[in-house]
């Protein structure tokens, strides 16, 4: 498993940010703000997808060949990746003597069982697992299984592609871990009942949802996406999206003073659209936020 991927895969769980098959066109969402001398791009990213997508239009082409410089979430080099897998058996799992079901109900543990074989996991490779990584890893091995690839993610995709002096991140991989994993105990178990119960329930919504991303629809990814988050548990919102959009606009609001050039932000897709965000809150302070695509 990767872990990478299934850290962006446990955060499709409450906010999602996956792909499907090529249109005809891509034409994923893209923003631009800028002042007199400095000029940030913004293009909403989906962390794992099927070899064959399309995302790449040629606004966003030209945006790469002149961009100063690309700032994504966090580094995914595999020295980073090497840290995050160490860093994840000691967080993720479950104290000697316990098991993965022994802080679940019988419904509850009836719940997950159908879920891990939707995924394809053998319980007894979930049950050593502490409830967010449980949920991880349902979340990892479903999309595995529907061809779904982190290599073949936008992020990694421009990583491999862009030279390291010229990335820059908002967080390091070790913060991203821990927005999961020091979630209190109820919270983790409701995260993995959300991500169970959507896997036996729902198991397109991976493909519809990227369906929206590709085709730019925010109206579509807003109401499948931002609203079925707000439903299971609105503290998701604020934990994994709004809370971050915060310091992240912070920190773009002093590189439009501070630097000039060009500049492109790529995160997921959850991050620049709703209420909570990039876009909108830079718009709060005054600036003009322009769509592209």
């Amino acid at each position: 498993m990767t872990l990478r991927l299934g850290l962006a895969k446990a955060f499709a769980t409450c906010c999602i940010w996956i792909g499907c098959a090529a249109a005809a066109q891509a034409l994923p969402p893209l923003w631009s703000v800028a002042d007199e001398d400095t000029r940030i791009w913004f293009f909403g990213s989906v962390h794992i997808l099927p070899e064959d997508t399309q995302w790449r239009s040629d606004e966003l082409e030209t945006v790469l060949a002149t961009a100063d410089a690309v700032y994504f979430e966090a580094p995914l080099q595999l020295s980073d990746q090497e840290r995050l897998g160490a860093e994840t058996l000691k967080l993720g799992l479950v104290d000697s003597g316990t098991r993965l079901l022994d802080s679940l109900s019988a419904e509850e543990a009836a719940i997950v069982e159908r879920a891990a074989k939707v995924a394809g996991v053998p319980m007894s490779g979930l049950n050593i697992w502490k409830p967010w990584m449980a949920a991880n890893l349902l979340t990892t091995q479903y999309a595995a299984k529907q061809g779904y690839d982190f290599m073949a993610g936008v992020d990694m995709t421009l990583q491999n592609e862009i030279p390291l002096d010229q990335q820059r991140y908002f967080e390091t991989i070790d913060e991203q871990l821990h927005f999961l994993a020091d979630m209190p105990a109820d919270k983790q178990i409701d995260l993995l009942l959300t991500t169970a119960r959507d896997l036996d329930r729902n198991p397109d919504s991976l493909d519809l949802m990227v369906s929206a991303w590709e085709k730019g629809d925010i109206a579509e990814l807003e109401s499948t996406f931002l609203e079925s988050m707000e439903a299971a548990d609105p503290s998701w919102n604020d934990t994994l999206l709004k809370e971050r959009n915060e310091r992240w606009v912070t920190e773009i609001k002093s590189l439009l003073a501070e630097e000039p050039g060009t500049f492109l932000v790529v995160v997921g897709a959850a991050h620049l659209i709703g209420k909570d965000s990039v876009p909108t809150m830079l718009e709060a302070t005054g600036l003009k936020v322009e769509r592209v695509q």
